[in-house]
Order: C-alpha cells, then sequence, then structure tokens
C-alpha cells in the first residue's frame, strides 16, 4: 500500500518536524511505501528536516514549486490509498 504526505514547506519549523516524524514512524511500524510532495520549498537556509526526508525517502520525495499540474502527475503515477497533510 502506497501512502502520500502533501506538505506545504519543509524548510523550518514544527510542521516539518512533525512531517518527518510521520514518515519515520509509518516506515518503521506499518508496511506501506511512504511518499512526501512538498509544495515549496520557502528557504534554502534551513533545510534539517528537509534534508532528513530527502534522505529517508530518495526518489520518494518530490518538490513541486507550486505546480498542481506536477502533483496530479505524481499522484496518477503513485496511485495512493490515502493522502495525509498536517
Amino acid at each position: 500500500m502506497r501512502v502520500l504526505l502533501y506538505e506545504v514547506h519543509l524548510s523550518t519549523g514544527g510542521a516539518p518536524r512533525f512531517a518527518l516524524t510521520r514518515a519515520k514512524s509509518l516506515l518503521e511500524y506499518t508496511d506501506v511505501e511512504v511518499y512526501l510532495v512538498e509544495q515549496a520549498c520557502h528557504s534554502y537556509d534551513y533545510v534539517v528536516q528537509r534534508n532528513a526526508v530527502k534522505e529517508l525517502l530518495g526518489d520518494r520525495f518530490y518538490s513541486i514549486n507550486n505546480n498542481a499540474g506536477k502533483l496530479f502527475e505524481i499522484i496518477e503515477n503513485i496511485q495512493p490509498a490515502g493522502y495525509y497533510t498536517y
């Protein structure tokens, strides 16, 4: 089963940390494939969580730079069983 996590940004703050923790927990305690889409990167200065998510998920991490068409393309290709956002 595939799960898609959708986050507005992963630059800094509580939401990016929550996204990282959620992705780790899903991978550790379930058998789902976790994908994450970042709507936009607001800053390349504060990217500790963003880099950790990228390292954790590898090619299952996407940053779409506010491109809704790209989001729909990813959803079509992945065919996730569920979508989650913070």
